[in-house]
């Protein structure tokens, strides 16, 4: 690997995102605990009946009686029951979106199992990403805030060595009040996978996601 590139945008929005600062995701899912339900634009009656419906299969499927509260209750509400009921079909193919996970590339590598019938093929370093797709969301989220949590104690030259290799940039705010980032595609991720770990990454994006 080349010298670092220094990364002048990480530096000037880590006044606005608090970038490094401890005990970010702590404060994150403290936040994301207390969100309120907003009105959600553009759903029909229709798919309210069917958010409806899907939420008591969901909570059928878990064996629950009745939806979480704090962190994990933000998986049941009608935004995220939506999203589920758009990307799937049927009732029936949404409950399995939501809850029934399939392993990963991503799950391997960090397990440090070797490919194989039980073990899928590593991580592909080019677009890390698409790993997360085959697990089920409500798990990915839980797993991925676990991954952005180990970031946080990662050593100081690290990060360092990380966040000068994948320019990044909070512009602030749009009209809406959601986070308007920049971040240099480009960057060499397979060379800071290399020069770190596949662990190593895969915490750095998912620290970078959740803080975003």
């Amino acid at each position: 690997m080349a010298a670092p590139r220094y990364n002048q945008a990480s530096v000037a929005s880590a006044a606005l995102t608090g970038w490094n600062a401890p005990g970010r995701m702590d404060e994150l899912v403290k936040r994301w605990s207390s969100l309120p339900a907003l009105p959600i634009e553009g759903m029909t009656a229709q798919e309210a009946e069917g958010v409806r419906t899907l939420r008591a299969a969901v909570l059928e499927r878990q064996g629950l009686a009745q939806a979480p509260t704090g962190w994990a209750g933000y998986y049941y509400t009608d935004r995220c029951m939506l999203t589920y009921l758009r990307n799937r079909p049927t009732i029936e193919k949404a409950v399995g979106r939501a809850v029934c996970a399939t392993p990963t590339g991503l799950e391997a590598g960090l397990a440090g199992c070797k490919p194989g019938p039980a073990c899928p093929p590593p991580l592909r370093l080019t677009r890390p990403g698409l790993a997360l797709v085959q697990i089920a969301c409500m798990k990915a989220a839980d797993e991925h805030l676990e991954r952005a949590r180990r970031h946080e104690e990662v050593e100081a030259g690290v990060k360092e060595l990380q966040d000068s290799w994948h320019p990044i940039l909070q512009f602030g705010k749009d009209r809406r009040r959601c986070s308007v980032t920049y971040m240099h595609l480009s960057s060499d991720l397979a060379g800071m996978c290399r020069e770190t770990s596949h662990g190593l990454l895969a915490g750095w994006l998912a620290y970078d996601d959740y803080l975003f």
